[in-house]
């Protein structure tokens, strides 16, 4: 259809690959909803088949857009809370088990697609290398993951945790918890910043709370795509910063 420039794929997540590539060589920009794909595999398969399209192809992960976190990569590369050590990211949301498309295997479900992809992602933006898995658990509803727990072990020496689950003892809440050798910054629901609208700084010259944008990360997240389309702007969120991340959570589970 040459009216239509773009399209965003918020499908479950086994059906992203076959869409987002089907809609890249027709020609169209693409928005894909995260996780990008439901493995690594399927990622790469993604970067292979729409590498020679002239079009954007953007994971639609909200977080990244939003100008917390580049505050956050700014706090840390002052040296304000010294050497970073180590960092937990959780996020726990309940889903009951049901037949939503979260405990169905075949279409990508599983807690740590759905939401550890977050603190696994959060992590790996903000310390900027493939980390080792050093260790990783899983609860299980059947062949569904409903908790998930990993220690990532980062080449620059921070320890990682992450902890997510949509079916566990602690059923709501989210968090970022980055300690250094001379401070920490702690930020409640960092995924959407714009709901608690602060991050808590505690550093060689004392302790601050700074307020951030209560602007929604979809509508940063939406302008960015908008200006990548215009090329006025660099894919921030592309095919490859997916793969990364997919790698990731695919070797997560492997471990798990």
């Amino acid at each position: 259809d040459e009216t239509v420039d773009a399209v965003y794929v918020p499908l479950p997540a086994a059906l992203h690959a076959e869409w987002t590539i089907a809609s890249a060589l027709a020609g169209k920009h693409v928005l894909t909803e995260k996780p990008f794909t439901s493995n690594a595999a399927a990622a790469q398969d993604v970067a292979d088949r729409t590498s020679g399209a002239d079009v954007v192809v953007m994971e639609a992960y909200h977080t990244h857009y939003h100008p917390a976190v580049a505050r956050l990569k700014e706090i840390i590369a002052s040296g304000e809370i010294g050497t970073v050590t180590s960092a937990k990211a959780t996020f726990h949301n309940p889903h009951p088990p049901s037949r939503d498309i979260r405990w169905n295997l075949a279409l990508g479900g599983g807690t740590l697609l759905d939401l550890g992809y977050y603190p696994v992602r959060m992590l790996t933006e903000l310390f900027g290398e493939e980390p080792e898995i050093a260790s990783a658990w899983a609860a299980m509803h059947g062949d569904i993951d409903r908790h998930v727990k990993a220690e990532l072990a980062f080449p620059g020496g921070v320890r990682g945790q992450v902890d997510s689950s949509m079916w566990a003892p602690r059923m709501l809440g989210a968090s970022l918890r980055i300690v250094g050798t001379e401070g920490s910054i702690a930020m409640p629901f960092p995924y959407h910043p714009q709901f608690r609208k602060i991050i808590r700084v505690r550093g060689r010259d004392g302790k601050r709370v700074e307020r951030v944008s209560a602007r929604s990360t979809y509508s940063f997240q939406l302008e960015a795509f908008r200006d990548t389309v215009r090329g006025t702007r660099e894919n921030e969120t592309d095919v490859a910063a997916a793969v990364f991340n997919d790698t990731a959570t695919t070797e997560i589970y492997t471990a798990a």
